[in-house]
This record gives structure tokens, C-alpha cells and sequence, in this order.
């Protein structure tokens, strides 16, 4: 081996250090996470926004991230699903492809499928909404821990006091935690980034 092709090995074998460090460095960072560890059942039988039956399984070897909300929602929701749209437009895209975006409905009395398939094409065409019967919508949410009440049933235009934590569950179909509402879109991005393997 001469001494031309000796330094241009060692030249590519420290260049290839030096990307493995930066690649390390941006999928493990050494900034704390944000996700706060919860224990739910992630486990589900819904209807999508297409009429088509939506099952957990289906998700298998699949990361998801849920919300709760309901399309009447005149700010939490959008707020929460915009984030969510927008921490998923900044993963890479080998990430993207493992990650999938959930939306359950609490309000499945007005919020059937022709109705989701409306609203959550609103905010990313990657985002499955999912409605079901009142008693299986019900027992998904003591499963998921999710806090929702009506305010009022008087009329047709009430509205819910609910609960606002994105939900994220592994490809194993575990529970992994939670992130709260006040987490920003690049937050959320930073810790799917580091969190999806």
C-alpha cells in the first residue's frame, strides 16, 4: 500500500467517525426528554374516516401517536393536532415511515366518518381519524386514561372538558408515555427523533 492510499483511508475511515458521532449525537441527544411515563392500554377496535374497521393491531411494528378530541373542539384540538402535523413534517423520512398519527373522537354521537375524513384532512393527509359506538368510545378512554365530559346536554351544540396528552405507544404495542400540552411542535419533533429506533 503506498502512502497516498494509506492517507486516503485514514482520511475516509475519520471522515466516516466523525458522520457516525454527528448521527449519534442528533438520534441520542443529551437534552432531557419530554416524555412522561404513563401507563395506559393502547388496545382499540374504531372505524376510520373512510367507514373501514381500524384496529391496534393494525398498527403492529408501527410507533403511534394518539389525541382525543372531537370536531366541534375550538381550540385545544386544532392546536394539538397542528403540532402534531408539524413535529411529523420535520422527522426524517425513515422515521415518518414508522410513525403513524392517530385522532379518537370522544364526541362519537356527531363525529362520524364523513365528518372526520373532513377534519383531519384539515391538518396533515398522513392523519386517521377514528370514531366508534358510544360505549366502546367510552371504554377506550378509561383504557387510554383520557378525561372527557360533556358540558352541557341540553342542546345539539355542546361542548367537552377534556383531557389534552398526546399519547405514544411502541411498535410492541406497550405503552411508552405521554407529552403535555404545552410542548412545542420542535419539541415533540426533537423527542420522536430520539425516541423512534
Amino acid at each position: 500500500m503506498t502512502t497516498k492510499t494509506r492517507n486516503v483511508l485514514f482520511f475516509l475511515i475519520g471522515l466516516l467517525a466523525i458522520s457516525s458521532f454527528f448521527y449519534l449525537a442528533l438520534k441520542h441527544p443529551t437534552k432531557p426528554l419530554d416524555l412522561v411515563e404513563m401507563d395506559f392500554n393502547p388496545e382499540f377496535v374504531l372505524t376510520d374516516q373512510n367507514g373501514q374497521s381500524f384496529a391496534a393491531q393494525d398498527l403492529k411494528n408501527f410507533y403511534f401517536l394518539t389525541f382525543f378530541g372531537f370536531t366541534f373542539c375550538p381550540d385545544i384540538c386544532p392546536t394539538e393536532l397542528q403540532k402534531m402535523a408539524l413535529a411529523f413534517d420535520q422527522l426524517p423520512p425513515n422515521d415518518q415511515k414508522k410513525l403513524k398519527l392517530l385522532f379518537i373522537t370522544v364526541d362519537p354521537d356527531r363525529d362520524k366518518p364523513e365528518v372526520l375524513k373532513s377534519y383531519v384532512g384539515q391538518f396533515h393527509p398522513k392523519l386517521v381519524g377514528l370514531t366508534g359506538d358510544i360505549g366502546n368510545i367510552n371504554q377506550i378512554k378509561r383504557d387510554f386514561k383520557v378525561y372527557a365530559e360533556k358540558t352541557s346536554s341540553k342542546d345539539t351544540n355542546y361542548m367537552f372538558n377534556h383531557s389534552s396528552l398526546l399519547y405514544l405507544t411502541a411498535p410492541n404495542g406497550k405503552a411508552m408515555g405521554v407529552f403535555r400540552p404545552d410542548l412545542s411542535a420542535d419539541d415533540l419533533a426533537f423527542n420522536l427523533k430520539s425516541l423512534i429506533r
